[in-house]
């Protein structure tokens, strides 16, 4: 039974059933017994019914309320009975509600007990009506406010407008089956709803829902074993032992919309210390929304990447040349003890590549693939030589890590838990060696003396870097990559290729 098929029964007082399954009789005018006021003297079964039938003939909820508080009024309470015996039964009623019926013209006062008798309602109904009245100014029941309000949920008409005019564009065509019998019109086979969708988001103008966001939360890792397979067609375990040229992909996962950012580079373009880990997350935090005010990256306490000064000298920087970003936090994870959504990250990427139905043979294919992994996963990025800054430098002409904090205690960086940045605070860093919350901050100074103020972070490579020679002649594919002993190495010739695949 329906929402709708019970509200139409309860009002034209039929039996229905409740949705939990409670089975509910029909209201039905119950014969007037002996009560205090003599109220079956004065109405007879005639005027009875005439008035049940009356009562429930007006098939609405809210107009049945009107018509039973206008019989109802209300007083003062003259007399007050005290229970000496039992003053905790004592009752704290102020009004007296006095109910009547009509008849010829005139109010006939009547009992409760008859009132509802006579209408057929239940007690409350009736005491729901007089509480009502007692607030309103009015002194009359004010209609039900239930239902007459929009769903939360409901879409507007311009949105509905919106998507119907999207599928009026889409390319229909029309059955070559039974035209005669129907006038359907049919998308081709491969239009899905997926595709559909697609298309739909990139022709509205701006998001339905802009996230804002004042705290950020990134997690950090390196993955740096992503292979290259050089020989694709050569099905055996030789291959396994080859050389190969190394890909390097760092995940920042933003928990604030589970989205990770791949920056992928070959050995050829950069290493993979300190200096690629802070121009990486340089660049990340340079595109955060105008909104973020305070940052929390999670990382691991790899020394030479993530947990080294070359870091805190690269966030030190960005605080100071960005006006959007207060706070940055650094939390080391616990070795050994602990997970990051990075890790969840990469293993849905090695999974893919065992599905991934095309073989990496180039860098960019590794690009290609982690795209193919999740469409609103990841997002990749390709860098390049021009976006990797020496962040070293600025331990030699701006900043100074020094033993000491401003307590007098040594600095140990190896016990190190949690590294705090503040816009307010610049060349001090807070930190302190555990990550509960309740363990006060200590203060690290790292001014340098004789520091210049206008200094700006150069590039880190001026060129790209060499590779083995014995790495170069196995990697036939990338001939064109300069080596360690000869930076214009030649193309190699067609019996070294000849001898490389015997």
């Amino acid at each position: 039974m329906t929402r709708r098929y019970r509200k139409k029964n309860r009002n034209y007082r039929l039996e229905y059933t409740t949705n939990k399954g409670k089975h509910v009789l029909a209201r039905t005018s119950e014969p007037l017994s002996n009560c205090r006021n003599n109220c079956i003297t004065n109405i007879n079964d005639d005027l009875r019914i005439q008035l049940f039938n009356l009562y429930w003939s007006m098939h609405d909820y809210n107009r049945r309320r009107t018509y039973l508080s206008s019989l109802i009024t209300s007083s003062n309470n003259k007399v007050v009975r005290k229970r000496r015996g039992t003053p905790e039964k004592q009752k704290a009623r102020e009004r007296v509600f006095h109910y009547a019926i009509p008849k010829n013209g005139t109010k006939i006062p009547v009992c409760k007990g008859c009132f509802l008798k006579i209408f057929g309602e239940k007690k409350g109904f009736l005491t729901n009506i007089c509480n009502n009245s007692l607030t309103s100014p009015a002194n009359t029941c004010s209609p039900d406010k239930r239902g007459s309000y929009p769903p939360k949920n409901k879409r507007s008409t311009n949105d509905i407008k919106m998507v119907t005019d999207h599928l009026n564009k889409l390319p229909v065509y029309e059955c070559h089956y039974c035209r005669q019998e129907t006038s359907k019109k049919y998308l081709p086979p491969y239009f899905t709803l997926q595709r559909a969708y697609e298309d739909y988001k990139k022709t509205v103008d701006k998001p339905l829902k802009i996230l804002k966001r004042i705290h950020v939360l990134i997690v950090i890792n390196l993955r740096s074993n992503l292979q290259i397979t050089v020989y694709k067609h050569l099905e055996s375990s030789v291959a396994f032992y080859k050389r190969q040229l190394w890909t390097y992909n760092l995940t920042v996962h933003n928990s604030a919309n589970s989205k990770g950012s791949c920056y992928i580079w070959y050995e050829s373009i950069a290493k993979r210390g300190a200096n690629e880990i802070s121009s990486c997350l340089y660049h990340y935090l340079n595109n955060l929304p105008k909104e973020v005010s305070h940052i929390v990256m999670y990382s691991d306490c790899c020394l030479g990447q993530n947990k080294n000064g070359i870091i805190m000298s690269m966030c030190l920087y960005f605080l100071e040349i960005q006006n959007t970003i207060k706070t940055i936090d650094h939390k080391f994870m616990v070795p050994g003890h602990s997970r990051m959504e990075c890790d969840s990250d990469h293993a849905r990427i090695e999974k893919t590549r065992k599905k991934y139905p095309t073989p990496i043979n180039h860098p960019y294919d590794w690009v290609q693939l982690i795209r193919f992994a999740g469409k609103d996963k990841f997002c990749s990025l390709e860098m390049d030589q021009t976006k990797f800054f020496d962040f070293n430098i600025l331990l030699k002409k701006k900043y100074n890590i020094k033993k000491k904090n401003e307590e007098g205690a040594p600095f140990v960086f190896k016990n190190v838990k949690w590294l705090r940045y503040t816009k307010e605070n610049p060349n001090n860093v807070m930190y302190k060696n555990s990550l509960a919350e309740d363990v006060p901050f200590m203060t690290l100074n790292m001014t340098r003396r004789k520091s210049n103020p206008t200094f700006t972070v150069p590039t880190a490579y001026s060129g790209p870097l060499p590779i083995t020679q014995e790495k170069k002649t196995i990697s036939r594919p990338y001939c064109d990559l300069k080596t360690s002993n000869d930076l214009c190495d030649p193309l190699i010739s067609e019996n070294e290729i000849l001898t490389v695949v015997q």
